[in-house]
C-alpha cells in the first residue's frame, strides 16, 4: 500500500521517459537516492558527497548550479508528506534560470498551490492515478491525484513549455490546468 510516510517511492518510469522527450535528459534529480534517481546527478540521502545529501540545504538558494548540464531541466519528485519547501526551492531555481519539472500530489486547497504553483508554473493534472515503484519491486497505486508542474526557466520559455505540455496532455496524459500569463 502507498504511504507518504515512506519516502523511497520511485517516479513512474513511463511518465519520466515521456517527459524526457519534451525536456531532454534531466540535469539533476533534486529529491532522490542512488536507486531512485532518474538523472546521472542527484541530491538526497546517502549521496557519497556529504553536501549533496540535503537538497534543501542553505548552502544553495536554488539548484541551478548543481546540475551536470548548464541548460538541462531538473527533475523533482519530492517526499509527498511536506512538499512546501520543495515548491519554494523549485520556484527560486526557475527564477535563477533553470526549468524544474515536478511530480506532485494535487492539493489545490493548500496555500502553496495558490502562492507558489498557480502564479508561476504550468500544471498538467494527470488523467489517472499513478503507480509508483518501490525499491522491493512491489510498488502501488497512489491514493491521490497527481500533477506534473513545470516552473519554466528561460529555455523553454513559458510559451514553449505551454505548447509542449498542451500537446503532451492531449496525448492522453491529462489536462493543462493552468497557464500563467506570458
Amino acid at each position: 500500500m502507498f504511504s507518504s510516510a515512506f519516502s523511497g517511492w520511485t517516479s513512474p518510469p513511463e511518465l519520466v521517459t515521456s517527459l524526457e522527450t519534451l525536456f531532454g535528459p534531466w540535469g539533476l534529480d533534486v529529491a532522490a537516492t542512488a536507486s531512485t534517481s532518474v538523472a546521472r546527478s542527484w541530491l538526497g540521502p546517502g549521496h557519497p558527497v556529504w553536501a549533496r545529501r540535503d537538497a534543501l540545504s542553505d548552502e544553495w538558494p536554488d539548484w541551478s548550479r548543481l546540475a551536470d548540464d548548464g541548460d538541462a531541466a531538473l527533475w523533482m519528485n519530492p517526499p509527498h508528506a511536506d512538499v512546501s519547501p520543495w515548491l519554494r526551492r523549485a520556484a527560486a531555481t526557475a527564477e535563477a534560470g533553470r526549468t524544474v519539472v515536478g511530480l506532485l500530489p494535487v492539493r489545490t486547497s493548500s496555500a502553496e498551490w495558490h502562492e507558489v504553483i498557480l502564479p508561476r508554473a504550468e500544471v498538467v493534472v494527470l488523467a489517472r492515478r499513478l503507480r509508483y515503484g518501490h525499491p522491493s519491486g512491489t510498488g502501488g497505486s497512489a491514493p491521490f491525484s497527481s500533477a506534473v508542474v513545470v516552473w519554466p526557466g528561460p529555455r523553454p520559455s513559458r510559451a514553449a513549455a505551454r505548447h509542449l505540455l498542451t500537446a503532451w496532455a492531449a496525448d492522453g496524459w491529462g489536462t493543462l490546468m493552468h497557464a500563467p500569463p506570458t
